[in-house]
């Protein structure tokens, strides 16, 4: 009860996490994740195992645990990470248990940092040798699994685009808009591919290329990449300004829906 009350929500409340029978206090860490805070804050008040399950980068290196060493001021009590440690073993032998188990089969040609989630740079004989780095060979920076959508998922897909900073509401210089004034269109994935396609050839690149190199020089935290995690590819998509004015336009068509009269039946 201790640690679920320092869940950081209210002035002051400190940020308190467990993780294998053991208390730390994050607040201070939490601006500093470099996850952001958001995804830290996940854990606020309780265990971290389940969150670990899926963001298992944690594991791929001891920095990690060497931070949380700082912060630990406890102990949990044993029949609480008891639950803790029941929880997850059935999540273990849940169906579908496993977040990865949909990853699609990779180059083996790539060098690889980390498998879930899956990390992989481009080698240095195929990174110079073609201006478009070929398809299955490009450099891979992933935080997460990669999702298996079904058709019927993809189909219900709807991208929600927040037109309220575009309202007069902010026409003043306000920066929040409350939330029943929030204008907020929804674009299905049909709607956003009847838009004309643009393409164009650009270069990504992982800020944490070379790291590898710079632990020469002195311990680094992070992926050691080579000189690999950078890639160029030609892409193709909507405009912003087209998706914007799609829905602007669905935006105005549902205020009109909703505020036309209805007939009642047999007028």
């Amino acid at each position: 009860a201790q640690v679920s009350k320092n869940n950081g929500k209210g002035a002051g409340k400190r940020v308190w996490m467990t993780y294998g029978g053991c208390v730390y206090d994050a607040t201070k860490f939490i601006a500093n994740h470099p996850g952001g805070s958001e995804k830290i804050l996940q854990a606020a008040g309780g265990p971290i195992e389940p969150h670990w399950n899926l963001y298992r980068q944690h594991f791929n290196s001891d920095m990690p645990y060497k931070l949380m060493q700082k912060m630990m001021i406890g102990y949990l009590h044993p029949e609480d990470q008891e639950k803790v440690d029941d929880s997850m073993e059935l999540l273990a032998t849940s169906a579908h248990h496993d977040p990865y188990e949909y990853e699609p089969a990779r180059s083996p040609l790539l060098i690889v940092h980390g498998e879930t989630p899956m990390n992989a740079e481009v080698p240095a004989d195929i990174l110079g040798k073609d201006y478009i780095t070929p398809a299955e060979t490009f450099y891979i920076r992933h935080h997460h699994p990669v999702p298996l959508l079904s058709e019927q998922e993809v189909e219900d897909f709807r991208l929600d685009v927040d037109l309220s900073l575009l309202s007069n509401a902010t026409q003043a210089g306000e920066t929040e808009v409350p939330a029943k004034e929030k204008q907020t269109a929804k674009l299905s994935l049909d709607q956003i591919k009847s838009l004309p396609k643009v393409e164009v050839i650009t270069t990504l690149q992982c800020s944490g290329n070379r790291r590898g190199g710079l632990n020469d020089c002195g311990k680094t935290s992070g992926t050691p990449w080579g000189q690999g995690a950078i890639s160029t590819a030609k892409w193709g998509g909507a405009r912003l300004v087209d998706v914007l004015t799609l829905a602007s336009d669905q935006l105005q068509a549902d205020k009109e829906t909703s505020t036309s009269p209805q007939l009642e039946e047999g007028t």
